[in-house]
C-alpha cells in the first residue's frame, strides 16, 4: 500500500539539438511489486522559480502564499496522482530545489484536502534509507541532549537582547552588523539572542529527560564529544550560505567530503550551511572552536543510533544543490553521522511560535506517538491555532521530517 518517489535533476541532452542541455527535473516511481514508472516534470529553471516564489511568498507571510505553494507542489505531483490512487504511505526521495518543497502541506485532489489528510508523507535523504531503515538502531545511545539559548558573545547566559533596531524574535540569517567575521567561511554576522529559545530548550528538556546546555555550555566543542545522544535538540539560529562562483570541479567527488584548506572552504557545500553556537560573535577568541558547528563537523559526529536530531532554527534544512545526488547540507550530514532521522526548517521561522510549536510536538512524542504522526498532528493543530498568525503555513508547514517516522522509546 506504498509507493517510493525519487525525484531527480539532471541534465537533458536534446536528440534533435545536442548543443541544447537543459536541466531537466524526473519523477520515478517504485512500487512494492517492482514496478517502475518515469515520469519527465519539466524544465527546472521554471520548476525552480515557481519553489522559489512560493517560499518567498511565505517567509513574508503574503495572502497568496498557500495558492503559490500549492501550484509549486502540483507542479511536482500531480502527474503522479492517477499512480497513487489507494496509495496509504508516500514515501518521497526529494533531489534539488525539490528539498525546499513542504509535501505534506500540499492541497492536492478534487476535494483540496491535505496531502497529509490523504496518506502518510515519509520524507528520505535517498531511497537507499528504506533498507537502512530496517536495521535495527544500536541499543548504546546516551541520554537525550538539549543545547539552547547559546551566549554568541560567550557572556552570562542573563544578558539581555541586542539593542539593535532589528528584534531578535526570527531566527533567521540576515545580517545584523558586519563587525565580525568567521575566520573558516567567511560570514560577516553579530547574532543577537532568541529570547523564546530559553524557555524552548527548558520545557523540551523537561518532556524528554535530557540534559540542558545553555549560554556557554552551548557550544559546538561540547556537541563533538558527544556519543550517540537518543535525541539531539537544538535552538538557536542556523546559517546557510549560497553556492559561490569558485566551485570545485566535482564537489560530488569523495574529496569534497574531507577537511578542505582554508583557501578552499568557501567552495566546500557542507561548510557553507550548520548552526550557531556559543562564541559566534567572538569566532577568533578560541582556536579550536570558531562558534560554529557546520555540517562538515556534523559528519564526522558518531551518534549511530540517535533516533531524532531537531534543529529549531531557520533553514536549517537547506543545503547546496548538486545534481542528481540531493542536498548537502544538515539534513544529509546527521543521516550520515548514523541518526535515524532528523527534523528541520525550510524557511525563516517565528521564534514564540517554534517554542510553542516545539512543545506540542514533544508531548505527542512522549506520549508514544511516532514521529511523523506527532508532526502531523501538531501541523494540523496549528492550522487552527487560536492565535490567527500561527495558522500561516509560515508556521506549522516550516518544519519537515527525514528518515526514520516511528516513535522513540525511553523518553
Amino acid at each position: 500500500d506504498g509507493v517510493l518517489v525519487e525525484y531527480i535533476r539532471y541534465q537533458w541532452a536534446d536528440p534533435l539539438n545536442p548543443t541544447n542541455k537543459e536541466v531537466h527535473y524526473a519523477a520515478m516511481l517504485l512500487r512494492p511489486n517492482g514496478v517502475t514508472k518515469v515520469f519527465q516534470l519539466g524544465k527546472s529553471k521554471d520548476i525552480e522559480a515557481m519553489i522559489s516564489a512560493s517560499i518567498q511568498s511565505i517567509e513574508e507571510q503574503h495572502s497568496d502564499s498557500e495558492s503559490l505553494l500549492n501550484n509549486a507542489i502540483d507542479k511536482v505531483l500531480s502527474p503522479l496522482l492517477p499512480e497513487l490512487d489507494g496509495v496509504r504511505v508516500l514515501y518521497v526521495s526529494p533531489d534539488g530545489e525539490v528539498n525546499r518543497l513542504p509535501f505534506a502541506s500540499a492541497k492536492v485532489g478534487a476535494g483540496g484536502d491535505y496531502l497529509a489528510d490523504q496518506m502518510n508523507v515519509r520524507v528520505l535523504t535517498t531511497g537507499r534509507e528504506l533498507l537502512q531503515l530496517q536495521e535495527s538502531a544500536p541499543q548504546a545511545v546516551s541520554a537525550p541532549v538539549v543545547i539552547a539559548d547559546p551566549s554568541f558573545d560567550r557572556a552570562a547566559v542573563a544578558a539581555k537582547s541586542s539593542s539593535s533596531k532589528r528584534t531578535a524574535d526570527t531566527r533567521n540569517t540576515d545580517p545584523i552588523s558586519n563587525q565580525n567575521s568567521q575566520r573558516a567561511l567567511g560570514l560577516d554576522q553579530i547574532w543577537t539572542r532568541l529570547k523564546s529559545t530559553e524557555e524552548e530548550g527548558k520545557a523540551t528538556s523537561k518532556l524528554i529527560g535530557g540534559t540542558l546546555w545553555v549560554g556557554n555550555q552551548a557550544s559546538a566543542k561540547n556537541v563533538k564529544t558527544l556519543t550517540s545522544p537518543l535525541i539531539a535538540h537544538f535552538a538557536t539560529h542556523g546559517f546557510f550560505m549560497p553556492d559561490q562562483q569558485d566551485k570545485p570541479v566535482d564537489g560530488l567527488s569523495l574529496a569534497s567530503l574531507l577537511p578542505v584548506k582554508p583557501d578552499s572552504a568557501a567552495s566546500n557545500p557542507l561548510l557553507r550551511s550548520g548552526i550557531v553556537m556559543a562564541g559566534a560573535n567572538q569566532p577568533d577568541a578560541d582556536p579550536d572552536d570558531d562558534g560554529y558547528l557546520t555540517a562538515l563537523e556534523v559528519l564526522q559526529l558518531d551518534w549511530q543510533g540517535t533516533e531524532l536530531v531537531v534543529v529549531s532554527a531557520c533553514e536549517s534544512g537547506r543545503g547546496v544543490v548538486n545534481r542528481g545526488e540531493g542536498l548537502y547540507g544538515l539534513k544529509r550530514a546527521f543521516a550520515v553521522a548514523g541518526a535515524r532521522s532528523s527534523l528541520l526548517s525550510l524557511w525563516k521561522v517565528d521564534d514564540a511560535a517554534t517554542a510553542a510549536f516545539m512543545e506540542s510536538f514533544y508531548q505527542r512524542l512522549k506520549a508514544g506517538e511516532g514521529k511523523a504522526a506527532a508532526l502531523a498532528a501538531t501541523q494540523k493543530e496549528f492550522r487552527s491555532h487560536p492565535i490567527a498568525a500561527w495558522r500561516h503555513p509560515y508556521v506549522w508547514a516550516a518544519f519537515q521530517l527525514s528518515g526514520d517516522w516511528g516513535p522513540v522509546a525511553g523518553i
